[in-house]
């Protein structure tokens, strides 16, 4: 590693550049990982081919100490067969079917199992990972990891075939899993109860093949001691113990991925009118439609299905009682006190391609070259869309079309330090008072995070570190 520095930035106020320490890798930086709680960075170097144009499988994991300003240790990898995924302070390296605890102080193996976990609960010490091929393995064995140890502490089967949706921690000893239906199980032994529910189906095609269809379900919604959950048959309200409270049908054939949320005193399931597949991201499936139900009792309070040539529904958002929702081709709005379709467009310039959601996080468009102004909550009546051609559009209470930018002119919000607000644009970031005013343009990308009184930030071989010490008093 090699130390120097660059100018990376101009100071609106000072008019004075800004420089950022440099350090420099040997190979390109393919990921990196930064622990602010132990002030580690680990990252993951991966050659280039002469063309620069494509990853090498051969590469480093390096583990610098951002305190000491030096390299602990570094060891290889190859990327073609094997994968490293961090969990906070915890390091896991799989790897042709077996999974091992690197030690971060050392890079030293800690242990290894046949399993490949996929997920842990570092404050539990626990991690859950299914077992290996093997004669006479059952395959929808999943298995129970302790972190100190490595060792199996539990096997439990767990249907594995359309794959997880959630995994929830309910309380200290107890996580919900929803995979073909819902599992409740206690960390420690694995024991708990299960509710057994198709998450999807295949679809046969003689003159193809079969095509899978999964998340077929809805998401898992927890409310008082309560879970409500909806397969694509019925929807069901269960307590801690998994004991059904009630259940309502839901139209055969015509329900796939869906939604629920608490309004009010009541549930309402929105149905997508679609699913996801092995062969597409995304189909149809079925139609879309919007139903509310009692809380307490289940009582159905209506089931509107919306017959619609704009597509299934991507995205929606709730405000009091009104749902907007950005379907495939167009946008509606839905009273959720009656289910009606109150207002619908159709997205006519076909240039935008199709909505894929409604945006909430916080961005910004150039009003100046002095000032920015945050889109979205310049005007309160206003949604924004992002489209699958990279466009945002602006409508209004009428569903009326006032705006459209290209994504690419637009900046995120990606960080707020010190009382003021980073928005960033690939590697140009500026960073702005409360009112959007330009104090500094730093040459930054969008994953620059702050430790302490530094920021770091990472581009192809280069490590900057920016003094924000500089600039306080």
């Amino acid at each position: 590693m090699t130390h120097g520095s660059e100018v990376i930035g101009f100071d609106f106020i000072t008019h004075d550049s800004i420089h950022a320490e440099v350090r420099q890798f040997s190979e390109p930086v393919y990921f990196a990982f930064l622990d602010s709680i132990h002030r580690m960075m680990t990252v993951q170097l991966r050659p280039l081919t002469k063309n620069q144009k494509y990853y090498k499988n051969e590469g480093a994991i390096v583990q610098y100490d951002l305190d000491l300003d030096q390299v602990l240790w570094s060891r290889d990898i190859n990327y073609n067969d094997a994968l490293v995924e961090h969990y906070g302070y915890r390091m896991i390296e799989t790897k042709k079917g077996k999974s091992v605890m690197i030690d971060l102080a050392t890079g030293q193996n800690l242990w290894e199992v046949k399993n490949n976990i996929f997920r842990i609960f570092p404050l539990l010490d626990f991690g859950l990972g299914y077992r290996v091929k093997k004669f006479g393995t059952n395959l929808q064995d999943v298995e129970g990891i302790n972190l100190s140890t490595g060792q199996v502490m539990w096997t439990r089967e767990i249907d594995r075939k359309f794959g997880w949706q959630e995994i929830i921690p309910i309380d200290s000893t107890k996580i919900l899993i929803s995979a073909s239906g819902l599992h409740m199980l206690d960390y420690r032994d694995g024991k708990g109860w299960s509710y057994e529910e198709k998450a999807g189906k295949d679809r046969i095609n003689f003159w193809t093949s079969t095509n899978t269809l999964y998340n077929m379900t809805s998401n898992v919604l927890l409310d008082e001691g309560h879970i409500y959950y909806a397969s694509s048959s019925a929807l069901l309200k269960f307590d801690f113990d998994g004991r059904i409270q009630w259940s309502a049908n839901l139209p055969d054939g015509i329900t796939g991925k869906s939604l629920l949320m608490l309004v009010g005193e009541d549930i309402v399931l929105v149905n997508s009118g679609s699913a996801n597949s092995v062969n597409k991201p995304k189909l149809e499936y079925g139609k879309p439609y919007t139903a509310r139900y009692a809380r307490n009792s289940g009582e159905l309070k209506y089931l509107k299905v919306h017959e619609s040539k704009n597509g299934w529904y991507n995205d929606v958002v709730i405000s009091g009682e009104l749902m907007t929702v950005a379907q495939k081709n167009g946008v509606c709005r839905i009273d959720l006190m009656t289910g009606r379709v109150i207002s619908e467009k159709a997205l006519e310039e076909k240039t935008f391609g199709e909505i894929q959601r409604i945006l909430s996080l916080p961005i910004y468009i150039k009003k100046s070259e002095k000032q920015f102004e945050e889109l979205i909550y310049a005007d309160s009546t206003r949604y924004y869309f992002y489209t699958s051609n990279e466009w945002v559009l602006g409508l209004d209470s009428e569903l009326t079309l006032v705006g459209k930018h290209p994504y690419e002119s637009l900046y995120l919000l990606t960080l707020a330090y010190d009382g003021l607000h980073f928005v960033t644009k690939d590697r140009e970031t500026f960073v702005l008072s409360d009112d959007g005013l330009i104090i500094m343009k730093l040459r930054m990308g969008p994953k620059a995070s702050v430790i302490g009184e530094r920021m770091y930030d990472i581009d192809k071989k280069k490590m900057y570190i920016l003094n924000w010490k500089q600039f306080s008093g």
